[in-house]
């Protein structure tokens, strides 16, 4: 059985494993028919969930840890001005970024 390939747009007939993250992200929200739309947010989950390798946590002093939380969210903040949807950004970068946010607090043991 081949596997489920992009049926339109410009990665029509890319198998899904290869259409990129983004795009895919893009399209969840979009109103598909099925079959499309469940292998979409399949591949989605896949992705985002299923292959993600553990992160080492950060050899943080306990002393900064605190400090390093807040830089994260300080981070956060202003990188949201210039990437959320609602000043011209886009949900694919809003979403980046809350990943890398949620993958440094991680780290950080928070």
């Amino acid at each position: 059985m081949s596997p489920p390939r992009m049926l339109f747009g410009k990665h029509r007939g890319t198998p899904l494993s290869d259409v990129p993250l983004d795009y895919l992200l893009w399209l969840r929200d979009r109103d598909l028919r099925e079959p499309l739309r469940a292998r979409v947010h399949l591949e989605c989950a896949r992705r985002l969930d299923g292959e993600r390798p553990a992160l080492p946590a950060l050899a943080v002093p306990p002393d900064v840890r605190d400090a390093a939380l807040r830089i994260v969210a300080t981070g956060l903040r202003s990188e949201a001005k210039r990437a959320h949807p609602d000043v011209g950004g886009s949900n694919a970068e809003m979403s980046k970024l809350n990943r890398a946010a949620a993958a440094l607090r991680q780290a950080l043991g928070a």
